[in-house]
């Protein structure tokens, strides 16, 4: 799909349904309601508004800016905040829960330094202007496994070229999978693109040196006290 597509999926505010209809949601939902509940960190309908109002003064008082792009419930991206107090971070996940949980971390962590949207991260151009992003976070995407399905993928040669108009000199992108096809998919990629060039790499993490300045996920930690997976990491720079 292409970003104007993309856009046509965006959720509405629940709070504009029918009273009736939306006290009977939440009900079964919850966190449909709990995540208003962190207005200065949290944008779970996100306008031009409120995009100027809290996330434009926080990136341009950062030394760094980052997104992440599916920050699930906010573990690693509260973890990269906490080391980088004087950096930006700006956190796209789509689901309600994962997004409260990850607000209730950035609260209680007392951090001031990040803003978690409920959008998708293909629309970052909406709050990124030219060339302000240094580094890139994607953590376990969906890698759409099927043939039929993996035009759905995040990473694309469309989206690697994309992304060039907003990464500063020297910008970064940091890939993390268990899908081993899906990262030399993007190994390939990377490599075959004339703006980027490969830094760390390896297809298991765990079992690497790189693993002891890693940031695991929470997803990353569950599977690992299972031993069930095997995780590809790599840096890319541009």
């Amino acid at each position: 799909m292409n970003l104007e597509q993309l856009k046509k999926f965006r959720i509405r505010d629940h709070r504009e349904l029918p009273e009736q209809v939306y006290e009977r949601m939440t009900r079964t939902n919850p966190y449909l309601k709990q995540v208003h509940d962190y207005p200065d960190l949290l944008l779970p309908h996100p306008t031009l508004d409120q995009i100027q109002q809290h996330w434009e003064p926080l990136r341009e008082r950062s030394e760094r800016v980052h997104v992440e792009i599916g920050c699930g419930s906010g573990g690693y991206l509260q973890a990269w905040a906490s080391q980088h107090p004087k950096d930006a971070f700006l956190g796209f996940e789509l689901r309600f829960k994962r997004l409260t949980l990850a607000a209730r971390k950035l609260t209680q962590a007392q951090l001031t330094n990040a803003l978690l949207v409920k959008d998708r991260g293909e629309l970052l151009g909406e709050y990124l202007p030219e060339k302000s992003l240094d580094i890139l976070h994607v953590n376990f995407p969906d890698p759409w496994p099927k043939k039929a399905h993996r035009k759905h993928r995040l990473f694309s040669r469309e989206f690697l070229d994309r992304l060039l108009i907003f990464f500063r000199e020297s910008g970064e992108i940091r890939f993390k999978t268990d899908h081993q096809e899906y990262f030399r998919m993007v190994l390939e990629l990377l490599q075959n693109h004339p703006n980027y060039k490969i830094g760390a790499l390896t297809e298991d993490l765990w079992n690497s040196p790189l693993n002891e300045e890693n940031i695991p996920t929470e997803f990353e930690r569950l599977f690992k006290s299972k031993g069930q997976f095997q995780v590809g990491f790599l840096t890319a720079h541009c």
